[in-house]
């Protein structure tokens, strides 16, 4: 399956950039974000999802693979058809393109679309994000995921390599999931942690000095499966600058 790449918004995360921000919590103009207070300062390209449609600012990648919703302050993925990321197959992405050193979180709940009380069940259906080369002709990208993984709960990681995947898939004790991606340059560390919970657990890290500082990051979502019932929300999704390992769990 090719690639479907739209045009994209480029947002560097230099320092001079992020100097110039105001970080002032009092300002009532900051972006803040009340379930996780302790990311500090959010860029101005997080999104709380307060809406009732899409940013314009996000691009979508496999448009026809899904559906895309926000409401009630969250962001809503619905896989229609059979998608994966795995190899060179390409599945639902929404991102923003983010440069230099970063790190992205949000709240996953994976649950049943015919019924959101439930969580997800079948084989292999995930939501969760993404960090991935826009313009290798081969597909590179990590990314972490919660959801089922043919018969359990998982958080699973993935990299790809030009086009091969390498996966972990250790059991977790629900199909929700706090989860970030940190970039310190060439490393990328995988970050999990039970909603509610205070402690992050790393989950695994990759060494990728392949990829580019320009990246396209955000959700994904994925179904293996010709019937896929999965509904992926995520409640905000939130970028901040790191400028070291230690930044990452803060």
């Amino acid at each position: 399956m090719k690639r479907t790449i739209l045009p994209v918004l480029l947002v560097s995360l230099c320092a001079c950039a992020i100097e110039a921000e105001s970080t002032d919590p009092t300002d009532p103009n900051q972006p803040t974000d009340p379930n996780q207070p302790d990311i500090e300062p959010l860029l101005p390209i997080s999104d709380l999802f307060d809406g009732t449609s899409l940013d314009s600012e996000w691009q979508v990648v496999n448009d026809q693979l899904f559906s895309v919703s926000v409401a009630d302050g969250s962001l809503y993925l619905e896989p229609t058809s059979f998608c994966v990321w795995f190899h060179d197959d390409t599945g639902p992405f929404v991102h923003k393109e983010v440069a230099g050193d970063f790190m992205v979180t949000s709240a996953v709940q994976a649950r049943k679309a015919s019924d959101p009380s439930q969580p997800v069940g079948g084989e292999f259906q995930f939501g969760g994000l993404m960090a991935r080369d826009p313009d290798s002709a081969a597909e590179n990208y990590v990314f972490n995921v919660v959801g089922e993984r043919g018969g359990f709960w998982s958080v699973e990681t993935k990299t790809t390599v030009d086009d091969l995947s390498e996966v972990e898939g250790p059991e977790w004790p629900s199909s929700d999931a706090e989860l970030r991606i940190c970039r310190v340059g060439a490393t990328f560390i995988m970050y999990k942690r039970e909603l509610g919970a205070s402690e992050w657990l790393e989950a695994i890290r990759y060494r990728r000095g392949d990829l580019p500082s320009r990246l396209q990051v955000g959700p994904i979502a994925y179904a293996y499966t010709g019937y896929p019932d999965l509904q992926a929300s995520f409640d905000r999704v939130a970028f901040a600058p790191v400028t070291s390992e230690a930044d990452c769990t803060r």
